[in-house]
């Protein structure tokens, strides 16, 4: 867990990003699961195709399950 200048905290969670939706969320794998995040629920994550930490919201990653 990581806490931002705003004290927002994020879970890292290694992903690759397997696509992205026209309502601005994007489809990551964690290599257990394969799930969506809305854009607006987390502050950084790999480009499309790409394997990399997704900074995700802590109490959205709490909320489904991913942390």
């Amino acid at each position: 867990m990581i806490k931002d200048s705003d004290r927002s905290e994020y879970a890292e969670i290694d992903v690759k990003n397997t696509g992205e939706t026209e309502g601005g969320a994007v489809w990551l794998d964690d290599g257990d699961n394969k799930f969506c995040v809305p854009k607006s629920c987390m502050e950084d994550w790999p480009d499309v195709g790409e394997t990399g930490v997704a900074l995700i919201h802590l109490w959205f990653a709490e909320k489904e399950g991913l942390v």
